[in-house]
């Protein structure tokens, strides 16, 4: 049976996305597994259009998968064929050559502007829900130290300073302190963020850069949260950070766990605007 869309691997963004393409009557198939590349192979020739993860993969060589990663990306790749759409989160320029050299269209939801605003959103509230569900004390007045400024700091800043938190935001640019300082943060360079950080009972790191050492990881309180929100090589090894006596979590795909059916809305209203097929299917 042919498929309009064949969604690979992913969580439950795609589960919810799966729901949604079926709401609308379109014909779609998830597999979040495959027992071998022929059946992967005549599972991606039935789609007109392929969904992947976001992020696509995070080790280059399998798609990401809630459970256990065991779909190839290159068994993938070579099975597309000239006219597919395919559809993943933070395609690499290489992965993007090699699904152009089979005659199909790369389309990485991460490039588009709306979509990445509201990833950070989601990315922002699955950091507070973790946040009430590690810290056993009340958020109005919790000192809260945000490193990093980007799309996920703005967001993360802006919620928790609206249910109560005392917000500081360590940056190295001038320009994204000055934005912290103007949204009511407390904004200080990273020089400075070892003296706060003894007051500090949680720490967010949205940098995808090394900023805690093992010597300023034991100028923390005992048992402040650290959760770490940034790609690798992440802010702090998670082994310094346990050894400094701190809770460590980590805070990949939070999105995905926290706020799938918002994801995969999204995710929609950046396929409507690509895909020929999806377009007047989706106007009702």
């Amino acid at each position: 049976m042919e498929h309009s869309f064949v969604l690979l691997a992913g969580d439950a963004r795609l589960r919810a996305l799966l729901h949604l393409l079926e709401e609308k009557g379109i014909s779609a198939l998830h597999l979040t597994a495959c027992r071998s590349p022929a059946a992967l192979e005549a599972a991606v020739a039935i789609a007109k259009t392929l969904v992947l993860p976001v992020p696509m993969s995070r080790d280059g060589v399998h798609l990401c998968s809630s459970g256990e990663e065991c779909i190839l990306l290159e068994d993938v790749l070579g099975a597309l064929r000239p006219g597919q759409e395919v559809f993943g989160g933070a395609i690499s320029a290489d992965q993007k050559a090699k699904i152009e050299a089979r005659g199909a269209k790369a389309v990485d939801f991460l490039r588009d502007a709306p979509f990445v605003l509201k990833n950070a959103a989601f990315t922002a509230q699955g950091a507070l829900r973790l946040l009430l569900e590690h810290l056993n004390v009340p958020l109005q007045g919790l000192p809260v130290l945000v490193t990093g400024y980007g799309r996920v700091g703005k967001a993360a800043g802006t919620l928790l300073r609206s249910v109560g938190c005392r917000v500081s935001v360590a940056a190295r640019s001038e320009v994204q302190r000055t934005e912290a300082a103007l949204s009511g943060c407390a904004a200080i360079t990273l020089d400075a963020m070892p003296a706060i950080l003894p007051r500090t009972a949680a720490i967010l790191n949205t940098a995808p850069a090394p900023l805690f050492d093992a010597g300023t990881l034991r100028r923390c309180q005992k048992d402040a949260l650290y959760l770490e929100l940034a790609s690798a090589p992440f802010g702090a090894q998670e082994t310094e950070v346990r050894a400094a006596g701190l809770h460590y979590v980590f805070g990949g795909g939070l999105p995905g766990r926290f706020c799938a059916a918002g994801c995969a809305d999204a995710m929609l209203q950046v396929m409507k605007g690509k895909c020929p097929l999806l377009s007047p299917m989706c106007e009702t």
